[in-house]
């Protein structure tokens, strides 16, 4: 889909209309049914304008203000819940946006269940892998219980796939049935490409965006906000430029994501100082691999 689309410049024939806007708005997708000279366009550039435009106008959940407030010990526990929600991702092999999709429901689930004297919570996770994985499938293939069992526990694990299936019921019925998500997964892509990426530099921003993923503090931020802003630090640590497309695509200038940037940098300093003291998170283990540019041995801006 355009969300996952290489860069193509196509040359629209006759003339641009611009919707007139006063001086101190963007010109933005928001505003604009057509795509002006010079800006990125996606292959489906229909399908790409209003699914952009809703993304950007999505209203996030409420949330309790107790989960964003919790106190150490609690935070501890949750931070041990999504590595590994992060690591039973990575032993499936199922598709990246699963991951993004599983952990901004893991946000709302432990939001209704106690995060910490829980003793079912991987086999709650494996009910919400089982479940977000049918979403979208990977190579086309939904894994059956069974399979997914099997590379979680093991072979000769007591559980069974109708325990999986049962922890999927119940994982729905502490959402109430509520899985629409919007994550930052759907606009690192497009953010990506308006920004002129290459490869390194996306594997930094996935990088970036994945440390915010995982505090409840950022549930409080829009995810276009949230990705835009670990663009302009990935632009500023090659010394890039703000780029016209980025401003249509994300309706943000760089003045307009400050506190947002300075956020996610700090997530990013936590990340290099803890691999630097030897306590490597998953995260930064998975993307200092030399696949990955070893993005996350990548030293963070001073300021």
């Amino acid at each position: 889909d355009f969300l996952k689309s290489p860069t193509q410049y196509v040359e629209r024939p006759g003339k641009t209309q611009v919707v007139p806007q006063p001086s101190q708005h963007i010109i933005s997708v928001l505003v604009v049914d057509e795509i002006p000279p010079g800006i990125y366009v996606p292959p489906d550039i229909p399908q790409a304008i209003m699914a952009m435009r809703s993304l950007l106008t999505h209203k996030m959940p409420k949330i309790d203000p107790s989960y964003h407030q919790m106190d150490p010990q609690t935070e501890a526990v949750v931070d041990q819940n999504f590595t590994l929600l992060m690591k039973c991702h990575a032993a499936l092999r199922i598709r990246e946006s699963n991951l993004y999709m599983s952990l901004q429901l893991l946000h709302n689930l432990l939001q209704k269940i106690d995060p910490v004297d829980n003793k079912e919570m991987p086999r709650i996770l494996c009910g919400l892998l089982f479940m977000v994985q049918k979403y979208e499938p990977t190579d086309r293939q939904v894994y059956s219980a069974q399979q997914i069992i099997t590379r979680l526990f093991g072979e000769k694990t007591l559980i069974q796939p109708l325990h999986i299936v049962w922890y999927e019921e119940y994982v729905l019925s502490c959402l109430d049935f509520q899985v629409e998500t919007v994550t930052a997964y759907q606009f690192v892509h497009v953010f990506g490409e308006a920004m002129e990426f290459k490869a390194e530099q996306m594997n930094l921003l996935l990088f970036l965006v994945l440390t915010t993923l995982q505090k409840p503090a950022f549930q409080q931020i829009h995810p276009a906000k949230v990705a835009a802003a670990a663009c302009m630090l990935v632009a500023e640590s090659f010394q890039l430029k703000w780029t016209q497309s980025m401003t249509f695509w994300s309706s943000f200038k760089p003045n307009m994501l400050q506190k947002e940037r300075d956020l996610v940098l700090e997530q990013w300093r936590g990340q290099y100082q803890q691999g630097i003291e030897g306590k490597e998170s998953f995260l930064y283990q998975r993307y200092k691999d030399v696949r990955k540019f070893a993005v996350a041995l990548r030293k963070p801006l001073d300021t």
